[in-house]
């Protein structure tokens, strides 16, 4: 769901909006919560303990039900005026006919290799043919590469210095793919 700037869910599939949940799992658990977009806070997860240590400034890519970089500047999460800073799935694409999300996201993968191979086949197969070098696998792979590239390329777009990208999604952990 969408989080303001202020850690309160603004939207969501699941009926937490305008909920105090922070202070809610405060009080149950005893221990400072804040509520942030998912892409965020595996940003600063990056940033403390993963590929980002030691830089001030990362941008990190997921991509499953859709598209989101959470953005890391200057030793904190940037999210813009509205809280908004990193929704990138609705980018549309140079010379494609589609968005990011629609085209980078694993079941749009998974759909784009069934159409390829001409029978129904899930993300996990597309993931198999991936590891076993089928050419038309490595091929998608790469395309999906390029264009969470040029997702990243556009979130790390901001009047400072363009921080270094880590691009890390799902398809390229579950293909034990990591790009830094």
């Amino acid at each position: 769901g969408m989080v303001n700037n202020s850690g309160d869910v603004v939207d969501s599939r699941l009926d937490i909006v305008g909920k105090p949940l922070a202070q809610m799992l405060e009080k149950r658990t005893g221990v400072p919560v804040r509520i942030e977009r998912r892409p965020n806070a595996a940003a600063l997860a990056e940033a403390l303990f993963g590929a980002g240590k030691g830089f001030n400034s990362l941008v990190y890519l997921t991509s499953g039900r859709g598209v989101g970089a959470g953005i890391f500047i200057d030793g904190e999460i940037y999210r813009g005026r509205y809280g908004t800073a990193g929704e990138i799935g609705l980018l549309r694409l140079p010379d494609e006919k589609g968005r990011v999300e629609e085209i980078a996201r694993p079941s749009a993968v998974a759909a784009e290799f069934s159409r390829l191979k001409g029978e129904s086949c899930g993300f996990t197969a597309f993931l198999q043919a991936f590891q076993a070098e089928d050419p038309q696998a490595v091929t998608l792979a790469m395309r999906n590469a390029e264009h969470l590239a040029f997702a990243a390329e556009t979130a790390a777009a901001t009047p400072a210095t363009p921080p270094p990208a880590t691009i890390t999604s799902y398809f390229l952990l579950s293909s034990n793919m990591a790009f830094s």
